[in-house]
């Protein structure tokens, strides 16, 4: 009977869940049931965005899109001021001392295009970080160029006119193209963590699901990557995880080798401290593989994780524990890794 009960109820969620996206245009179903404790990403990581959902026996890929389909995200909070360029698509800024857009030409990029410490870029790992961000520092009026990381239209002059409590108001203008030109309003809605904007639209796009309705984010994204010397870091365009730290989600770290992941449970969740760090989970799972292995990578035994997750249809804080086991899916292609998960129960 419990175990009828579990499957009724995990039925129900999903009829549910899919059923929220209706005001957010998912043109198709996405969603992808592993009724076990493994799930393989089924989309290139390098690729495409897919954000998950953790359950108690099983894992949904709720939606997944490209990255090349927005250009800029808002913090969607009413109190949110938070911008961040696409991270999936390798995006800089350059703060000018412009106060008009008009006054961003073609000339201008070309004196500061080369020149790499004119141009900076925000990594998504550090969202709850705000001081790390470079785009969110507007408050000066000042007009910065966003270089898109693509081969048309890339120099775009953007501005911020006004950021309340129930939108964001900013001026573009592509520096290529006099067409691509407006003044966007980015309505602010509490039911998501970003709200996106495409210039090739120009307009708003749907992206990601609803707040409450995914837990972590795999996919590409453009950050600081831990060199093989502890504590160094460079810049890099990887792929790895992300945790919806807007929605309470939070992540352990369990990095001791003496520590199996089969020994981990529920009373790990007292002893370990957890972050809202986005990036807590990233990219670092995987080293490269040796020349003889014929690996692109292999997996980091020792880096093993916990995420604490609020479960809205139970009203109660889960703790999952996690691994990455393998970078290859069953066709042996990279780049589709398979993780291992599991609930801990008191």
């Amino acid at each position: 009977m419990k175990m009828i009960k579990k499957i009724i109820l995990l039925a129900t969620v999903i009829v549910g869940f899919s059923s929220c996206f209706k005001d957010i245009d998912i043109d198709e179903p996405r969603i992808h049931i592993t009724p076990k404790e493994q799930f393989s990403v089924e989309h290139n990581i390098q690729e495409v965005q897919s954000f998950f959902r953790f359950y108690e026996s099983a894992v949904v890929e709720v939606s997944n899109n490209s990255p090349s389909d927005w250009d800029l995200a808002f913090e969607a909070s009413e109190d949110g001021y938070i911008v961040m360029p696409n991270y999936g698509m390798v995006a800089f800024t350059h703060q000018t001392s412009f106060t008009s857009i008009d006054d961003v030409t073609i000339e201008y990029i070309e004196s500061i295009d080369k020149d790499s410490e004119k141009w900076n870029f925000d990594d998504p790992a550090y969202s709850t970080r705000p001081d790390s961000l470079y785009l969110s520092k507007w408050e000066n009026g000042n007009v910065f160029v966003l270089k898109r990381g693509v081969t048309k239209d890339n120099f775009i002059a953007l501005k911020l006119l006004e950021n309340t409590k129930e939108r964001y108001s900013f001026e573009y203008k592509s520096v290529t193209d006099p067409s691509l030109n407006g003044i966007a309003n980015i309505k602010k809605t509490s039911g998501l963590s970003y709200v996106y904007f495409s210039f090739k639209s120009k307009n708003k796009v749907d992206i990601e699901p609803l707040k409450d309705e995914w837990h972590v984010i795999i996919g590409p994204y453009y950050g600081w990557y831990e060199t093989k010397t502890p504590g160094e870091y460079a810049s890099y365009r990887q792929s790895g995880f992300l945790i919806n730290s807007e929605a309470g989600v939070e992540v352990a770290q369990v990095f001791d080798e003496d520590i199996e992941f089969s020994e981990i449970d529920y009373s790990f969740v007292g002893s370990r401290e957890f972050s809202n760090f986005r990036g807590g989970i990233g990219s670092n799972w995987k080293v490269l593989g040796s020349v003889t292995s014929g690996d692109l990578y292999s997996m980091d035994p020792y880096k093993k994780y916990i995420i604490k997750v609020y479960d809205k249809v139970d009203e109660v804080i889960k703790y999952y524990k996690l691994r990455i086991i393998s970078y290859k899916n069953s066709n042996g292609k990279d780049h589709y890794p398979t993780v291992e998960f599991k609930l801990l129960e008191e």
